[in-house]
């Protein structure tokens, strides 16, 4: 499973990558019309050159076409710096693009599955099932419909649940990002995670449903590291 399935809706940064592309397109009609120009060059001299005049025009010929080859070198090692760029262009969007799924920056969709959790549990417990689907292959997770990251905490208060600072009520809902499959058989083997649930409290119900396509909001709070900060070099 590709992360690129999940990211249609941050697709357009890669417009950017096109922008190297056309400048090729432009380098390279360039380079044609300067060998057609030299071609062209040749062919009337031929036609016009008698006598004397020969040597003169052969002479202006090589200096032409030495300017002519000395520009083509130039366009062929402009080509090739731009195709380099372009190459590192596009890896850099698709590492923004791998940063906000991660940070959770950006609105994601794709296939996965819906958790639907009616039974009581704690917040331990929760994080429990997040770290399972974590383990299990899941791209992106939202709970309750809010967009979980690395810094969200479940926290347990006298109130109820809160998921970074938000209260949760019941039932407990997690929309998951991943190969459907994948996740159904982790939650459901043998010793997972719903079956210590259901071992825990008697009358647990979960539900798990298949989708071809979910969409999960991006992170609602603002991200702020109070802690890390960038090292810089001098």
């Amino acid at each position: 499973m590709q992360v690129s399935q999940y990211l249609r809706r941050i697709s357009h940064d890669r417009w950017l990558a096109h922008i190297p592309l056309a400048i090729l397109f432009v380098l390279v009609g360039m380079l044609i019309f300067a060998q057609f120009r030299s071609e062209s060059a040749l062919r009337s001299a031929r036609v016009a050159a008698s006598g004397t005049d020969r040597a003169v025009l052969i002479s202006g010929l090589v200096d032409a076409n030495l300017k002519l080859r000395e520009e083509v070198d130039s366009l062929r090692a402009k080509l090739a710096e731009l195709e380099q760029q372009g190459g590192s262009l596009i890896v850099m969007v698709e590492e923004l693009n791998r940063l906000k799924l991660i940070t959770g920056l950006s609105e994601v969709s794709g296939p996965g599955i819906t958790l639907t959790l009616n039974s009581p549990v704690s917040a331990t417990e929760l994080q429990d099932m997040i770290n399972e689907l974590k383990n299990s292959g899941a791209k992106a997770i939202a709970l309750n419909g809010q967009r979980l990251v690395v810094s969200s905490a479940i926290v347990g208060t006298e109130a109820g649940i809160s998921v970074d600072g938000t209260l949760l009520s019941r039932p407990f809902v997690f929309q998951v990002l991943g190969d459907p499959d994948t996740l159904r058989v982790a939650l459901t083997r043998k010793g997972g995670m719903l079956a210590s649930l259901q071992a825990a409290h008697p009358g647990f119900q979960a539900e798990i449903v298949d989708a071809q396509s979910l969409a999960i909001p991006m992170y609602a709070r603002k991200v702020e590291f109070r802690y890390a900060q960038p090292v810089t070099t001098q």
